[in-house]
């Protein structure tokens, strides 16, 4: 059988005391615990930010690299519609050409005829 002890209030006093010590230390322990994770949001935010502010870097230099690669697309763009320009002009003034050596050629074999000479 159990046998029950009695306890003084001295000893009550003591256990009470020793028990708030023990509630004290875990209570500074959790305060410590919360400046701690205060503490590392407050670095985890800054960091944040700062990677963001790496990141729009980035954007912005890859616009502006995207925007020389449109520039530069632009003009050769611009150049091969100039060549296609020059090319139908060439091209209109090489018929015309044609057209009056032909026409040329009608006139001579015409005046040949009308001369008595030219080829047989």
């Amino acid at each position: 059988m159990e046998t029950k002890k009695e306890i003084t209030i001295n000893e009550l006093a003591n256990k009470v005391d020793k028990l708030s010590g023990t509630v004290n230390e875990l209570f500074g322990t959790v305060d410590e615990l919360s400046g701690t994770v205060d503490k590392l949001a407050g670095i985890t935010q800054q960091e944040f930010v700062a990677a963001q502010k790496r990141i729009e870097a980035i954007d912005n230099k890859f616009d502006e690299k995207f925007n020389q690669v449109l520039t530069g697309q632009d003009h050769i763009l611009k150049r091969l519609e100039d060549l296609e320009t020059d090319n139908t002009a060439g091209a209109t003034v090489s018929r015309r050409h044609d057209d009056e050596l032909e026409n040329y050629e009608e006139r001579i074999v015409v005046a040949e005829g009308k001369l008595g000479v030219g080829a047989v």
